[in-house]
């Protein structure tokens, strides 16, 4: 994709013209079926269209293209998030983190904050605890107390992954907070 398609797409995308996104991307994917950017802004647009499966299969398409791509891995975690696979979505937004090498961008961190959050789900605290201290987004406040709020917020806030959570509003707060 030119860098003028891809700004068009966002354009769409913020201005929540999701179908017109997709068929737009539908036909530049005929073009070039390995086109990554094409291949994850028409996951994009599924997402927020809510076909979670659809979604998922640009996705796992862009990953075959680039099994490098950060975003890809990520957004495919969320899709599993949102599907109810914790355990694979722990898996892939692992993956993510770990191909991502620039933790002071914002991406990073909730990509690390929905793995926390799957892992929570699966139960396994400890890992949860780390994958939350990992976001980049304590920077020093992170005792166990403020841990279980942000676990908390999590929970509260799980269906709504897409959005401004709360959870998102009580990490930035949590994180002026130790700056302070």
């Amino acid at each position: 994709m030119k860098q003028n398609e891809i700004d068009t797409i966002i354009g769409k995308l913020d201005e929540r013209e999701y179908e017109e996104a997709l068929s737009t991307l539908s036909g530049l994917i005929k073009e070039n079926s390995a086109d990554v950017d094409a291949l994850n802004l028409a996951g994009f647009s599924s997402l927020f269209l809510g076909d979670i499966d659809s979604a998922d299969d640009y996705f796992g398409r862009a990953l075959a293209s680039d099994p490098y791509d950060f975003v890809s891995w990520g957004e495919r975690g969320r899709c599993a998030m949102l599907k109810g696979d914790y355990e694979n979505a722990a898996k892939l937004l692992g993956k993510a983190c770990a191909l991502f090498d620039d933790p002071e961008l914002s991406v990073k961190s909730e990509y690390q904050l929905l793995k926390a959050g799957a892992e929570l789900e699966l139960g396994n605290v400890e890992s949860s605890f780390q994958s939350f201290e990992s976001a980049q987004v304590l920077n020093g406040p992170g005792t166990p107390a403020e841990i279980a709020e942000i676990a908390k917020a999590y929970m509260n806030s799980k269906q709504d992954i897409m959005g401004k959570s709360k959870l998102r509003l009580f990490l930035r707060k949590l994180a002026k907070k130790g700056k302070e």
